[in-house]
């Protein structure tokens, strides 16, 4: 895989410095094995200044708040359910989340919560993505788990794990940015996308992506300066909220990119149906295929109507454009070997 490896499963200690690399990245050996129901035992590893208060009951720094004083209590009940009190008022849900757990992962391994089934596999780490300045300094992760769900941590040595779970005063930055940084100024397109997942499918093809944090909708002006001078091709889920987000992106880089266009992905691919980027990749689909695709993308409509007013109502200027010829050219790079040429 580009610029990391997959990861298997777990959640860290102090993240390794040297490793915090652009990319996924592989969690270390002590995180190997599948993650068991989390006990209160596992629970208070996480925790840091824990004291045992009783026989079933322990104090501690709450990880939700900064606590010089051991403010939180933990009680673990016969049944296997870990209970929480925070002497300062933080919620049992904000004291769990900011360990990297629900409140139904504390509630042990009670049959009697599923009618006398089974529990429920825990879910598990699958993946992380690192967002870094322009500068290469990590300022947060983003986690994938297994179920599908997300969650955001960024570095913090005072944490049992190396991580507190909030990015409370954190700069959110586009994913890859410093690589986008040194594409836009080399003069090679980038592609937005949706999801880290699919940024990195679309690197492992020969392409400079990126993505916003947290999903369609999410996108802000921020985002969009760091793209300034860039020729981006948004490439959006085929579904509304794709489609939502794809104007929202278009419409927040007008007057800032080079030339902004939006990529249209086919309803499938070798018969099989295609909803994202990595869906046409898996169906078979080559970097030439998405070039294809690029070139057969139109300027984003409201950036070819500003151009046309700027023009002052010059008809033969109009015409050029409306045809397509008054773009400049960029070439893409694949592979490492210079693509076709596209209009920027």
């Amino acid at each position: 895989m580009v610029e990391g490896q997959r990861v298997n499963q777990g959640e860290g200690r102090q993240p390794d410095p040297a490793r915090l690399v652009p990319g996924v990245q592989d969690l270390r050996p002590w995180q190997a094995e599948a993650r068991r129901s989390v006990r209160t035992a596992e629970f208070l590893d996480r925790l840091g200044g824990v004291r045992k208060s009783g026989p079933s009951s322990w104090m501690a720094r709450c990880p939700s708040h900064k606590d010089r004083n051991p403010s939180l209590a933990i009680t673990e009940t016969a049944d296997g359910k870990t209970l929480l009190r925070c002497h300062a008022g933080c919620t049992a849900e904000a004291v769990a989340g900011a360990v990297g757990l629900r409140m139904s992962d504390l509630m042990g391994p009670s049959e009697s919560r599923n009618g006398g089934h089974q529990p429920k596999a825990p879910r598990r780490i699958v993946a992380t993505y690192p967002y870094h300045d322009e500068t290469g300094a990590l300022l947060f992760e983003v986690v994938r788990f297994d179920p599908k769900d997300f969650r955001q941590r960024r570095p913090d040595p005072s944490a049992t794990d190396g991580w507190a779970w909030s990015l409370s005063g954190v700069r959110r930055v586009l994913f890859r940015l410093p690589e986008i940084r040194r594409a836009i100024e080399s003069g090679t397109p980038v592609v937005v996308c949706e999801g880290e997942k699919d940024a990195l499918r679309l690197v492992e093809m020969g392409f400079q992506a990126t993505t916003a944090p947290a999903g369609a909708g999410k996108w802000t002006d921020a985002y969009s300066d760091s793209l300034a001078g860039a020729d981006v091709y948004v490439v959006p889920d085929r579904d509304e909220p794709g489609r939502k987000h794809a104007e929202q992106v278009a419409k927040s880089l007008d007057g800032k990119a080079n030339s902004v266009r939006v990529v249209e992905l086919p309803a499938e691919w070798s018969g099989g149906p295609v909803k994202d980027v990595s869906d046409l990749f898996d169906g078979g689909a080559t970097a030439g295929d998405f070039l294809a695709l690029c070139e057969s993308a139109s300027e984003w409509a409201k950036l070819r109507e500003g151009r046309k007013k700027s023009h002052g109502g010059n008809r033969r200027s109009e015409d050029a454009s409306s045809k397509g010829n008054s773009c400049p050219m960029v070439t893409i790079q694949v592979g490492g070997a210079q693509g076709r040429t596209l209009p920027g």
